[in-house]
């Protein structure tokens, strides 16, 4: 079972090697590693070409869901993971204990899970969690929402319910959950595969936002 984990980033140097090796030292051999950059006028590139990833693309774009849009559109594993650029996995086994739960069930569209808010500067520390709940009917209805770097999908939700819709500039990821969640089975995995950095490198920077909305988008 091939696994795509996507990369979206923007003048990402000082935290896009981290990812890049979260990924790259994942026990699970079967990986499409996908990184979509904005066209970075820093070092941002030049890190990526270091490692041997399997697609990468450079170029402008409208908008954070754009170049998320354009790695789904090039995504050919069966299962398809999104890992913003300045996050990074748990532990080297994350995406065989993701495989390992879809092969399980066949029936299984979407899996999401807990993660860990980290330090910028050392991604050992561990600020606070995220601690999700199992999905039920009125999910949502209830204010929950599912830590969106944790969700994984088949990838044929996306070729049926579609890609994210960018005319949402700060909560695509949210309309887009809300839009397959009541479709498709859906389970929790109650684990944190995913340190997420506080106050980290993030691609919205340069979209001329204050202080107070990038820490809203972040969050």
């Amino acid at each position: 079972m091939k696994v795509s984990i996507i990369t979206v980033c923007f003048n990402s140097m000082t935290t896009i090697r981290d990812t890049i090796e979260s990924v790259l030292k994942q026990d699970y051999n079967d990986i499409e590693y996908i990184i979509i950059d904005g066209k970075s006028n820093d070092m941002t590139l030049s890190i990526i070409n270091e490692y041997n990833i399997s697609k990468v693309v450079s170029e402008t774009d409208l908008g954070l869901y754009d170049a998320m849009n354009k790695g789904i559109k090039l995504a050919t594993g069966e299962i398809i993971g999104i890992l913003n650029s300045d996050d990074l996995y748990n532990s080297s086994d994350i995406i065989t204990l993701i495989v390992n739960h879809f092969q399980s069930d066949v029936d299984l569209d979407i899996l999401y899970s807990d993660l860990v808010y980290v330090s910028k500067n050392n991604t050992n520390k561990i600020i606070r969690k995220w601690a999700s709940k199992s999905y039920y009917p009125t999910f949502f209805e209830n204010a929950n929402v599912p830590p969106h770097p944790t969700v994984f999908l088949r990838n044929n939700v996306y070729k049926i319910a579609g890609l994210f819709n960018t005319n949402y500039i700060f909560a695509s990821d949210y309309d887009f959950l809300l839009r397959i969640a009541k479709k498709y089975k859906v389970e929790f995995l109650d684990l944190p595969l995913l340190r997420f950095r506080i106050n980290g490198r993030n691609y919205l920077d340069d979209y001329n936002l204050t202080g107070r909305e990038k820490e809203e988008e972040k969050i």
